[in-house]
């Protein structure tokens, strides 16, 4: 630490010498020692002089931003002067699609201080898509703020579900709702797009959670869909896996959805390892394309034997 606190302003960069110094001040209150607050902060203000001293209105824009959120996260007192100083910036910047970017950052920090404010800003935006991204982080800070009752329950399903397909942490505050339709749809608009070639981009443990979730939801289009989808996104982390779950489905067209993605999954891996031809032994003589998998590179010989294995399976 000690280091990393002295090699950072040494940075001859202004706009890199702040992030740096950000880096340090987040370490310094990670450590939690009796003065880790005091080094935080002194940490984010050197930032924050750093980032004034960039030349570039860009960079310098961009900065203060990144100053201004972590004012937002440490230090109260000082969180509306690095947010004034943060907007007034970025309305400075001539590129209308960077201006859009800032902005959108700039707007989940002001809403943790001042949800309308964070709305005025959000609509201040050009881009829709931008716009769109910079709302739902508003309605996610009013989500944060608000205790889950009865009452309040169907307000925070219309501010997650509006969220969803724009910022993936409502996912969390979606699974403590009841399943119905419409959180259903908002869980399922959070998912990744789904094809062959996909890198597996959820973790097993957050699909597991959403099938527990889908399964003890009232039945309906809208979980079967959901279903299908958390079974073909399984199929490309564990594809025997994956297929038990489309089994599973009381949707028939949900069973075919899952079996023919398991197929075209399939051939993608053997059309990308170039394995057919170790697949044709395996009919025959399954020792000898087993003793030829384990001579590919780790990540091939891991996908040639879960091939080989569904094929004996099946």
């Amino acid at each position: 630490m000690p280091w990393a606190s002295a090699w950072a302003n040494k940075i001859p960069d202004a706009a890199a010498r702040a992030g740096a110094l950000l880096a340090v001040s987040r370490a310094h209150e990670r450590a939690r020692t009796p003065n880790s607050w005091d080094r935080a902060d002194r940490y984010a203000v050197l930032a924050q002089r750093a980032a004034r001293r960039e030349t570039d209105p860009t960079q310098r824009a961009r900065a203060l931003t990144y100053v201004a959120y972590r004012m937002t996260e440490l230090s109260p007192a000082r969180q509306a002067q690095a947010l004034r100083e943060a907007s007034s910036q970025v309305r400075l910047v001539r590129s209308p699609n960077v201006r859009d970017n800032l902005l959108a950052d700039l707007t989940g920090a002001v809403a943790r201080y001042d949800l309308a404010m964070g709305r005025r800003m959000a609509g201040e935006i050009s881009s829709e898509g931008l716009k769109n991204l910079a709302s739902a982080r508003v309605n996610l800070t009013e989500v944060s703020q608000t205790t889950l009752t009865s009452r309040s329950k169907e307000r925070i399903t219309a501010l997650a579900a509006a969220a969803a397909p724009y910022d993936a942490r409502a996912l969390p505050v979606l699974l403590q709702l009841p399943g119905q339709p419409e959180v259903l749809k908002a869980v399922g608009d959070t998912l990744p797009r789904i094809y062959p070639s996909a890198r597996p981009a959820i973790e097993t443990s957050q699909l597991e959670r959403m099938w527990t979730f889908a399964q003890a939801a009232p039945a309906g289009p809208y979980r079967d869909q959901l279903q299908s989808r958390l079974a073909r996104l399984m199929v490309l982390k564990d594809l025997w896996r994956g297929r038990d779950w489309g089994k599973q489905l009381s949707w028939q067209g949900g069973r075919i959805q899952v079996g023919a993605f398991l197929n075209d999954v399939l051939q993608s891996r053997r059309s990308n390892l170039g394995i057919g031809a170790l697949q044709d032994t395996a009919r025959s003589d399954v020792g000898t394309a087993y003793a030829q998998a384990l001579t590919l590179p780790p990540a091939a010989r891991a996908e040639a034997l879960l091939l080989l294995a569904g094929q004996i399976l099946g």
